[in-house]
């Protein structure tokens, strides 16, 4: 295999990519930078993946081998599938219960949402989340205090299981 993708860039360019994302791996942490920056390139080789919980090289190879096999393929692809169905099923919950964001124009479709409860609601009922007025622009801050971005690329059954603890306390 040609891991030399390095060379298809400018000198100034940092290629970051995450299959996590892109292919529908969520929550696994695989993917690679690819760079001409030695300074960046050595720094990288500093292996810290038990104290920052960076990316692993094992797991890359893993799933890079995987990936050349009609049977890894097989695999990928049924993940994807069942992932694509928890997501499609988890936001349809959010919206048949009125929590998601009212400033949605579509559906949202992503592995995340962004909900009508607050991060310390959440937190209360052990649901992990990112409290949106931290990322947005200062002029919106007082807005979106009270939503939360969210990850809707969970089992459906285990999705309903926390937020329907949650309703029923309303």
């Amino acid at each position: 295999m040609d891991n030399r993708i390095y060379e298809l860039y400018s000198d100034n360019v940092i290629i970051i990519s995450s299959f996590s994302k892109s292919v529908g791996l969520s929550g696994l942490r695989v993917g690679y930078i690819a760079t001409k920056n030695k300074e960046l390139y050595d720094t990288m080789k500093i292996r810290s993946l038990y104290k920052y919980n960076s990316i692993s090289t094992i797991p890359q190879e893993i799933i890079n081998r995987l990936f050349n096999y009609t049977l890894g393929q097989a695999a990928f692809n049924n993940y994807r599938t069942k992932t694509k169905n928890h997501i499609t099923k988890n936001i349809q919950y959010l919206h048949d219960n009125g929590l998601l964001f009212d400033e949605y124009t579509d559906i949202p479709t992503g592995p995340f949402a962004i909900i009508n409860k607050t991060f310390d609601e959440l937190l209360n009922n052990k649901i992990s989340s990112v409290p949106l007025n931290k990322f947005t622009f200062k002029n919106r801050e007082e807005k979106l205090k009270n939503v939360s971005r969210i990850s809707v690329s969970v089992d459906h059954d285990l999705f309903v299981e926390y937020f329907d603890k949650m309703i029923i306390k309303l």
